[in-house]
């Protein structure tokens, strides 16, 4: 019987870390590369769990970039120019962006509830509302480069 409680303890603890995977913008906000003065950033993201298994392609200027999975984001960096946001192939709700240098744009996408099926479209959002939209989602781009501790994080435990 006390095997059986530590294996059920056991299952539920790796479970439960499973879950905690450390990949949110505020875990990795130290570890995303500085925008280059030349270029624009766009951050793509989905606020909620509504319609999660609906994960279709993002898609700048016709080039695919990544994907839309539910309470999620990710981010591209851009020269300046007029671009187009697609997402799923769906030419009636594109998103027209300018980017101009050094700035930063967000994207959100909502659920539409369709004919035959639900959809998302893509809206731009201010500045301050998408990084406090995106703070606590689940980053899904590319890996991020390593990047060391500040010392400021280190614990006298660290020192030599």
């Amino acid at each position: 019987m006390k095997s059986r409680w530590m294996l059920l303890l056991l299952v539920a603890s790796a479970l439960v870390s499973a879950c905690a995977t450390g990949n949110t913008f505020k875990d990795l906000s130290r570890r995303i590369p500085s925008l280059p003065l030349t270029q624009s950033r766009v951050y793509f993201y989905r606020t909620t769990t509504k319609d999660a298994a609906l994960q279709p392609a993002v898609s700048l200027n016709g080039e695919t970039v990544g994907i839309a999975k539910a309470s999620s984001f990710f981010f591209v960096d851009r020269e300046p120019g007029h671009y187009e946001v697609l997402v799923g192939g769906d030419v009636e709700d594109k998103l027209p962006l300018t980017l101009a240098a050094g700035q930063t744009h967000y994207v959100r996408f909502d659920s539409r509830i369709g004919l035959l099926q639900n959809y998302l479209v893509p809206i731009e959002n201010n500045e301050i509302d998408g990084a406090a939209e995106i703070l606590n989602m689940d980053y899904t781009g590319p890996e991020l480069p390593k990047r060391k501790p500040h010392l400021r994080d280190m614990q006298l435990r660290d020192m030599p």
